[in-house]
């Protein structure tokens, strides 16, 4: 049975020490509801061995893309793996657009190619080993607003100094529907408009329950754990919007 939803997955953050367990339980719910739509809001992996920040890696390079190729082949394999039987018993496969939207710490990698030109970005093409052409209709680049079923999408809004802005500041200047990933945490803000409202959001992380990179044991937290499943409905209408937990998740697809 097809939904018609669309499926937004924000902060995923997958690492070489991940039990990718979570995506196993998003294909398995991915296969049984066949939304619309499947929609990556950046930072779908950490790649801390790209990260600016610590002098001292981890892991590697190799091990972060393994990671990140490992992760998105859960999520699609049962409903790519269906579609194929429907396909040679001449039956229908489900058409689902599949839109990634590549988030601060995926573009670490842009980062490092320019860089080093002549040295990182001839040796590994990023785009092509972590199968973003196999797994993904579209791909953009960290930073740009995409336009789905009236709704904008990106990882986060910034600032005139690169800096991502609060989702009020946000709400203050969009003129659109938007919900975007970064802060790891579900809230939303609507806004008053001539005959109806907009509304501003931001996702939860899709992590497990209770996990915290090592980056951010020291920082603020209040995140919320989870996945959403956005209905569009108009310019001046809240769009539909169901939020559903790991937990959740693993309650029914574990």
């Amino acid at each position: 049975m097809t939904h018609d939803y669309d499926l937004v997955i924000a902060d995923a953050h997958t690492h070489p020490e991940d039990d990718f367990s979570r995506f196993d339980w998003l294909g398995r719910m991915i296969l049984e509801e066949r939304p619309r739509a499947v929609i990556s809001i950046g930072d779908f992996g950490s790649l801390d061995s790209m990260s600016g920040w610590d002098d001292i890696k981890v892991t590697t390079f190799r091990q972060d893309v393994a990671a990140m190729v490992e992760a998105q082949r859960r999520v699609f394999a049962p409903i790519d793996e269906w579609s194929a039987r429907q396909r040679s018993h001449k039956h229908a496969p489900h058409v689902m657009e599949r839109i990634k939207i590549k988030g601060n710490h995926e573009e670490r990698a842009d980062r490092a190619k320019k860089k080093d030109p002549y040295g990182f970005s001839t040796v590994v093409d990023f785009d092509d080993i972590v199968a973003y052409t196999q797994y993904w209709d579209s791909v953009y680049e960290y930073g740009e607003i995409v336009n789905i079923g009236g709704i904008h999408y990106t990882h986060c809004m910034m600032g005139n100094t690169g800096r991502p802005l609060s989702l009020s500041t946000v709400a203050k200047h969009t003129s659109n529907h938007l919900i975007q990933g970064h802060q790891h945490s579900l809230q939303f803000i609507t806004v008053p408009v001539p005959g109806g409202v907009r509304m501003v959001m931001s996702a939860p992380a899709f992590m497990h329950d209770g996990y915290v990179p090592p980056y951010a044991k020291r920082s603020t937290r209040g995140w919320t754990y989870g996945i959403l499943k956005v209905r569009p409905e108009s310019p001046v209408e809240a769009p539909g919007v169901e939020y559903v937990s790991i937990k959740e998740l693993e309650r029914q697809y574990g």
